[in-house]
């Protein structure tokens, strides 16, 4: 197999879309509003490959609402997004018409309590199914090219971590907006995920 290719994950993309639904849920309650949080692809790629796959609407500057973890998963979430798509969000949610290339501390806002809300539930969702408990150290918001936002997940032992992605879509009452839902894990996570991933739930 080659290194860049993709890995099977049918399971483990089936195991992402049970924590999209804990996301959508807590996205819901919190923001008044329906909200379902899909992941219609997800791929696993080594670190060297996730730039070509990360393709944010063909741009170069992207916003990302990202942290560290540790404990039962080790290694790096993000949620991902294009300012355009990040533009397109706040709209949706807000009613606000929003300029891509000037987001106000108030839009930045918006996006930064739902990366919050769509990462912590997602965490929280695979501690569960885990049984471990998974450390996420406080998120923050970037807004930067897209390979400086890369270099912030690399760890130690880049060459055994592997990333998960997942093409994420929002869909609200009035439109969807497409992004990227992000976890890089050292190799010992992603073989637990695995794991679990192909064992029954009741979700």
């Amino acid at each position: 197999m080659k290194v860049n290719a993709p890995l099977p994950n049918a399971a483990l993309g089936a195991l992402i879309h049970q924590s999209f639904i804990k996301a959508s849920q807590a996205l819901s309650i919190m923001l008044s509003r329906p909200i379902e949080l899909r992941a219609p692809n997800v791929e696993v790629l080594s670190l060297d490959a996730l730039p070509a796959a990360l393709s944010v609407d063909h741009e170069q500057r992207a916003i990302s609402v990202h942290g560290r973890i540790s404990g039962g998963l080790k290694g790096a979430a993000a949620l991902v997004l294009s300012p355009q798509s990040s533009a397109r969000l706040v709209t949706l949610l807000t009613g606000q018409p929003v300029i891509p290339t000037a987001l106000t501390l108030s839009d930045i806002e918006v996006l930064q309590e739902v990366g919050n809300i769509v990462l912590n539930a997602c965490i929280a969702f695979l501690g569960d199914r885990l049984e471990s408990k998974i450390r996420f150290q406080q998120q923050r918001l970037d807004q930067d090219d897209l390979s400086v936002l890369l270099s912030t997940f690399d760890g130690e032992g880049r060459q055994n971590q592997r990333a998960i992605l997942a093409r994420s879509e929002f869909r609200l009452e009035k439109g969807t907006v497409s992004g990227y839902f992000l976890l890089i894990v050292d190799a010992n996570s992603l073989t637990r995920l695995r794991s679990k991933a192909k064992q029954p739930t009741t979700c």
